[in-house]
This record gives structure tokens, C-alpha cells and sequence, in this order.
């Protein structure tokens, strides 16, 4: 069983957004429980210049991390979307090397 990915693609609302305070929600709240996830390897999180997309490759040491990841994910799509956060594309890689 070799290692899996999540490659997720967000597109992200900037007017009338508090994006400073999104931005600190992120890195003090959500990276730290994305890294706390059983199986979790290593992620990167990156945005596009304008701040409209957002993409992260999280890689887990299974596939089992990577569902569970999906999961929670698809569970609060609602706080997302409310927090101006709209999931563009989520998709399961093998990884094949790094």
C-alpha cells in the first residue's frame, strides 16, 4: 500500500470578505488539524496572486487518510461556503514519486 494524495481546488469569494481574518482561521485552525489527521505525510497550500484559487496537495500514508480527509471535507462544506470558501474540485492521486 503505497502513499495517496488529496488534491483539492478551492475558489475563494475576496469582496466583502475579511480575508486576514480567513487567512489566520486557516493557519491556526485548519492546517494544524489537517496535519493531526492519522496517516498525514506532508501537504502543500498554495494560492493564486489575485487570491481567488486556492489549491492544496495533502498526502497521506494511505488511501484510508485520504477518505477520512474527503470526509471531513464534505462535511462542512456549509461552514466553508458561509465563510466565502467554494469547493472547486477534490480528487484522489497515487503518488507515484516526490
Amino acid at each position: 500500500m503505497g502513499h495517496h494524495a488529496v488534491q483539492a481546488v478551492w475558489t475563494m469569494d475576496v469582496a466583502g470578505v475579511d480575508t486576514a481574518s480567513r487567512d489566520r482561521e486557516f493557519v491556526e485552525r485548519i492546517i494544524p488539524s489537517v496535519r493531526a489527521m492519522p496517516g498525514y505525510v506532508d501537504a502543500v497550500h498554495a494560492r493564486s496572486a489575485d487570491g481567488i484559487r486556492s489549491y492544496a496537495t495533502i498526502v497521506f500514508d494511505g488511501r484510508d487518510g485520504v477518505e477520512a480527509f474527503m470526509g471531513n471535507v464534505t462535511r462542512d462544506l456549509s461552514g466553508a461556503i458561509a465563510s466565502g470558501v467554494h469547493l472547486h474540485s477534490i480528487e484522489i492521486l497515487e503518488v507515484i514519486g516526490s
